[in-house]
């Protein structure tokens, strides 16, 4: 199974990079096996659209206000509506470190509070307006959904558990 560099992935990079943002919807899609794994953390938030991501073998749903979260090396495959729509990130793993950045949730599921707040982050980053202090705000904000839902799952498991 391959590996893949972020140069693999987004092909008119002049030279290498440790960070990419892109819009989904813009970007060709690369010429890559199904499955395969990266060496970069992924971010892909899908704003429209649906179809199915599996991740270490584990399926899950494509859904609008998704955001999906990749560890380098996880086996990845998706298939996805053509109507699909949506924001990128790719980070290489030295600058990840350097941001403590590690997911421990496959995705994150917005509210609808959190949508214009996040879709802000992503346009700024997208036109390289702030990217250096948007991307480790997008990381913590990341991170507090996803101890939110863990939280939230481990009440609603003591709940059923309980009852």
């Amino acid at each position: 199974m391959k590996t893949y560099q972020i140069n693999d992935i987004i092909t008119n990079l002049a030279e290498p990079a440790a960070y990419y943002v892109g819009v989904f919807e813009d970007t060709p899609d690369p010429d890559i096996e199904w499955p395969h794994k990266h060496s970069f953390y992924s971010v892909i938030w899908f704003t429209q659209g649906s179809g199915i991501n599996v991740i270490d073998f584990d399926e899950y749903e494509i859904l609008p206000n998704r955001i999906f979260t990749i560890n380098p090396v996880q086996i990845h495959n998706w298939n996805y509506s053509i109507d699909s729509q949506g924001y990128f990130l790719l980070i290489e793993k030295h600058f990840a470190k350097q941001m403590n950045i590690d997911f421990s949730f496959p995705f994150v599921d917005l509210t609808t509070n959190d949508i214009p707040f996040i879709e802000e982050i992503f346009k700024r980053m997208s036109s390289n307006n702030n990217q250096l202090v948007a991307i480790p705000y997008l990381f913590s904000l990341l991170f507090n959904f996803e101890t939110h839902h863990h939280k939230l799952n481990n009440t609603i498991q003591l709940f059923s558990i309980r009852n």
